[in-house]
């Protein structure tokens, strides 16, 4: 095989693998959108029966296309931030409060953003009782 055939050849090779790779990637493109994201109380907690001191998690669920590169968490439309110290810890999907106080209570968010944008989940509302408070259910 002579050079100018090796090289016209190794050119179609590459032509052929940028359009391949291009067709994938408009695909991806065509697909994408914001993460959709939804809030959740952990499933083992009962709401009506969180009180002082107790200890609570939410779990954040991102569906997104392309992944999404980050998660923030909200209380009351502010931003947290992961610090054990103070109780709040976030790990990956998840925000998790220890030692609760009355001043938790209120809404909660998280959002996931990628490169079609930034979506906020559903608020989900945490009502922090009284540690004396005893709650009975009513049939």
């Amino acid at each position: 095989m002579d050079m100018k055939k090796l090289f016209n050849l190794a050119s179609l090779v590459t032509v052929l693998a940028t359009m391949s790779h291009l067709s994938g990637y408009n695909w991806l493109l065509k697909n994408a959108n914001p993460p959709k994201v939804e809030l959740s109380l952990g499933p083992l907690l009962h709401e009506e029966s969180i009180k002082e001191g107790d200890d609570v998690y939410f779990e954040c669920d991102i569906q997104a296309n392309p992944s999404f590169s980050r998660v923030q968490w909200f209380h009351n439309e502010a931003e947290l931030l992961h610090d054990p110290r103070s109780g709040q810890v976030i790990s990956g999907l998840s925000l998790v409060l220890r030692g609760l106080k009355r001043s938790h209570s209120g809404s909660y968010t998280c959002a996931a953003s990628n490169l079609q944008g930034r979506t906020t989940s559903n608020a989900v509302l945490l009502t922090v009782k009284r540690k004396d408070f005893i709650y009975v259910k009513q049939r």
